[in-house]
């Protein structure tokens, strides 16, 4: 797992002028999302699945060789920590792709050193309109992702709320998921802590909605 470097801030936007601001800025933000229609991580989301049915998460970023393969594999290992694999499927791909491109050598090199993760053999692949259907929840790992996927699947009669943002399952303040092309060891080491953190809210998340059904 990831420890939060020096305790705080290490960049990719985590850095509020002080910790009262940080509070601050993290409850207005729980309560803007509340108040939206079907707001909040407990209102997100399709329906429960039915008994025995598998769920599928997909996690999306633009390139599908940085952030959406660091939230695949580390919700995928805690999947495995929890014997959960077999009731929950877990891929990544992304909206801007260049097909069978690797992971960015930093970010493979961060997982395996600080989580013994290794996500050598990914290759990189697109998502369009028209795979959206198969899956229980589509994570986007920051806005403008979001707004991408929202826009292929409009009209389409998917449902929007099986689209949601990773930062919904955070408990970080002011939690940003995009990984620049240039970022410091301390910033991926704190995005990747903070990936960590979401990925434990979405399956907690995954299960109350979709396997509550099998306990």
């Amino acid at each position: 797992d990831f420890a939060d470097p020096e305790g705080g801030g290490g960049g990719g936007g985590f850095c509020p002028d002080t910790v009262g601001d940080a509070i601050q800025q993290w409850s207005a933000a729980r309560e803007q999302r509340a108040a939206e229609p079907g707001g909040g991580v407990a209102g997100r989301g399709a329906g429960k699945g039915k008994e025995g049915e598998t769920v599928k998460v997909l996690f999306v970023c633009g390139g599908n060789d940085g952030a959406s393969v660091a939230a695949e594999a580390v919700f995928g290992a805690a999947l495995r920590r929890r014997r959960m694999e077999e009731r929950v499927e877990v891929e990544s791909a992304g909206t801007a792709v260049e097909e069978g491109k690797g992971v960015r050598e930093n970010v493979a090199e961060a997982l395996r050193f600080r989580s013994g993760l290794d996500v050598t053999g990914h290759r990189a692949r697109s998502i369009g309109p028209n795979d959206f259907g198969e899956y229980s929840l589509v994570v986007c790992l920051d806005d403008a992702v979001k707004s991408e996927v929202l826009f292929l699947i409009d009209g389409d009669g998917s449902d929007p709320s099986r689209i949601v943002s990773l930062s919904s399952f955070c408990s970080l303040p002011n939690a940003r998921f995009n990984l620049p092309k240039t970022v410091s060891p301390s910033a991926l080491n704190f995005l990747l802590f903070a990936i960590t953190n979401a990925c434990e809210g979405l399956l907690h998340h995954v299960s109350a909605r979709f396997l509550a059904a099998d306990r």
